[in-house]
């Protein structure tokens, strides 16, 4: 899975700057300078940084979810054939 442009160019909303996770995150990188594109410097941390952060995030917990339901999936498999074998 790859952060798509929108999300690597969302502003935050009004309701994101009074979120919990986006002050999280903006406290710890607040203060950080940052190189996006190769050759043109560093600046500092901005809202939208945050924003591709969080989307990373958001990512990630659907991978761990889609995982999650995968082996539950595969786990009744194995319990259905089980049954239908007679195996305990």
């Amino acid at each position: 899975m790859k952060l798509s442009k929108a999300n690597m160019k969302k502003e935050p909303t009004s309701n994101d700057l009074i979120s919990p996770e986006f002050n999280a995150v903006w406290e710890a990188i607040k203060k950080w300078d940052l190189g996006r594109e190769e050759g043109l410097g560093y600046a500092h941390a901005t809202g939208t940084d945050v924003m591709i952060i969080l989307s990373a995030l958001e990512m990630l917990n659907k991978k761990e979810k889609i995982n999650d339901d995968i082996l539950l999936a595969h786990e009744e498999a194995g319990r259905l054939y089980r049954e239908n074998k007679g195996i305990k």
